[in-house]
């Protein structure tokens, strides 16, 4: 099954089409787990079996997943407004939660790349957000929108008294068992091998 496996992704490795880790399972029964292309182009640093990876936006399934658990506690409701929990946002008394949850916010954009290269907490990029235009009319339209589960992450924190991070290691990664796994702006240690997977909130 090895060399079989190897027959079908290493042409799609060898053309840049793929990276990452390819594992087969019947059950709990792990039968292959292999590591292909390179986690760093630069450095020529391979993909290994125990490389952490950021998941990027699957993280907002971790986000929506935790407003929903505020919603079963009463902290929180759907049509709550974004102003009740993040004041200073445009348009934040008309933007509701199940807004945010819909990508129908109409939250503006942060563009500046340098956010993207540095660490930032929620709340230091929810005080810039304050400072963006709007995109349009909140439940009018649609656009996909980091910006809004960023504000979703924050409501988390002003809901739960805790941090975004801490909020799901002791509601979801715990209780699941997904020791592996972790909230961080980048992966512990300058060598990406951490053991699972992280990611951030958008």
């Amino acid at each position: 099954m090895a060399e079989r496996l190897d027959r079908f992704v290493t042409p799609y490795v060898s053309s840049s089409d793929f990276a990452g880790i390819v594992l087969i399972a019947r059950g709990p029964q792990v039968l292959v787990r292999r590591a292909y292309g390179l986690a760093d182009q630069e450095k020529r640093v391979p993909i290994a079996p125990d490389m952490a990876f950021r998941i990027a936006s699957l993280s907002k399934t971790f986000t929506a997943g935790a407003i929903e658990m505020l919603i079963d506690r009463g902290r929180l409701h759907l049509t709550d407004p974004l102003s009740r929990f993040v004041p200073g946002i445009p348009q934040g008394d008309k933007i509701t939660v199940r807004d945010l949850l819909l990508h129908r916010s109409g939250a503006g954009i942060l563009s500046d790349p340098a956010l993207r290269r540095d660490c930032h907490t929620a709340a230091d990029l929810v005080g810039r957000l304050g400072a963006v235009p709007p995109l349009f009319e909140p439940g009018t339209s649609g656009r996909y929108s980091n910006e809004g589960y960023l504000l979703l992450a924050r409501i988390v924190e002003i809901a739960s008294g805790t941090s975004y991070g801490a909020f799901l290691e002791a509601n979801i990664f715990k209780p699941l068992g997904m020791d592996r796994t972790s909230a961080a702006c980048r992966p512990a240690g300058a060598e990406l091998r951490s053991n699972g997977a992280w990611f951030t909130t958008h």
